[in-house]
């Protein structure tokens, strides 16, 4: 009996070898395609090819804040940050620091609240910056600013039909992601009333009055 049992578990080791390795299914990764694929769908018809023009200038770097900034001078106007003190509101953090586009007589065009402060003035450990894109079709102004990696928002400055000039705050479209870490949608340009960002491995070119508007601009510090 013992070669029929030897032979057996022979035959038992043979069916019990090396098995085909199965790579189990990388869920974390599956659920963040997802998540881009379902921003491509939302913004599909907003796809752009191509350069998107306008002129970006690093107005502010990190550790460039002075109490009074001149950001941009144009024809005909001038772009300035001029820094107040941070407060505590009802929705959060405000400042009385403003944005002003002034004209060459001194005449204030437009105005918007920034979320610098005076006592960022100075300081080289903030990462913050503040951009400025200017409309080559239209003079708008765009300017992308960011505070100590806690908040990052944009304002538009634009002429209307009337010549007077609008300012909106507003953020770009992020989309979600798989760990829920955050995927920011980055500033590529600014033309024709339309902002330019890449997102999601592709680039897309929304109108600034189709952009989630900042109704409530309180704000917490990460």
């Amino acid at each position: 009996m013992r070669p029929w049992i030897l032979t057996g578990c022979v035959v038992l080791a043979a069916c019990r070898g090396p098995q085909p390795l199965v790579v189990p299914r990388d869920e974390s990764r599956e659920r963040d395609e997802a998540c881009a694929a379902a921003f491509r769908r939302e913004y599909a018809r907003w796809e752009a090819v191509g350069e998107s023009g306008g002129v970006v200038t690093e107005a502010v770097g990190r550790g460039g804040l002075r109490q009074r900034n001149v950001l941009v001078t144009a024809d005909g106007w001038r772009l300035e940050l001029v820094l107040g003190d941070r407060y505590k509101s009802a929705t959060g953090l405000r400042t009385e620091s403003r944005y002003r586009l002034v004209d060459r007589t001194g005449g204030v065009l437009a105005t918007a609240e920034s979320v610098m402060a005076s006592e960022d003035a100075g300081k080289s450990d903030f990462p913050e910056h503040v951009r400025v894109w200017v409309d080559p079709v239209d003079g708008a102004v765009l300017i992308d600013e960011e505070h100590n990696w806690s908040l990052r928002r944009f304002v538009a400055m634009t002429p209307g039909e009337d010549g007077a000039w609008r300012s909106r705050v507003f953020y770009l479209p992020n989309r979600d992601s798989w760990p829920p870490i955050g995927f920011h949608s980055m500033c590529t340009g600014f033309s024709g009333g339309r902002v330019w960002f890449e997102c999601a491995d592709r680039t897309y070119a929304i109108p600034v009055e189709q952009l989630p508007e900042a109704l409530e601009l309180g704000y917490g510090m990460g």
